[in-house]
């Protein structure tokens, strides 16, 4: 099902989000419509964007894209087309490296782009939707896409 994306100034894009304790049938069937919402355009979503104040994110990041120059998971080199499309809930980021203006939309705010400072990498520990945990390192679009809906949605940052 194709959930309403809430757009900015709604305060639940505002909140806090509380962790997710249990991964349950209802909340796989929520993660099956976010990446359903998802596929109609766009690269990440946040479940606070659909109406849910937990720390539930799904990505996915085409595989052809060229601009990734470099991508771990649990310390060995890993490419977009084995991890994509990325769900996980109660991510701890650690962003780093130079700040970079990347150009960025939201799917919160429409037809908006802008230019927006970011961590060129990020360090990502991520709870998978099977309950296995890993350490993510990656640059560009890739560190984009896990700062940008998580930090500011999910953290309220």
């Amino acid at each position: 099902m194709i959930l309403d994306i809430l757009q900015y100034g709604h305060p639940l894009l505002r909140e806090e989000c509380s962790p997710v304790v249990h991964i349950n049938k209802d909340l796989l069937s929520f993660l099956d419509d976010m990446q359903e919402t998802l596929a109609q355009g766009g690269i990440g979503l946040a479940a606070p964007q659909v109406g849910r104040a937990i720390q539930m994110v799904t990505i996915n990041i085409p595989p052809t894209d060229a601009t990734t120059t470099w991508l771990e998971v649990d310390g060995r080199p890993a490419t977009l087309a084995q991890i994509m499309p990325l769900n996980f809930i109660n991510p701890v980021l650690h962003p780093f490296g130079r700040n970079v203006p990347y150009r960025e939309g939201c799917l919160s705010i429409t037809k908006v782009y802008a230019d927006v400072l970011r961590r060129s990498c990020v360090k990502a520990i991520l709870t998978l939707m099977d309950g296995r945990t890993v350490t993510i390192k990656c640059h560009g679009p890739p560190a984009v896409s896990y700062t940008h809906p998580t930090l500011p949605t999910i953290h309220a940052v």
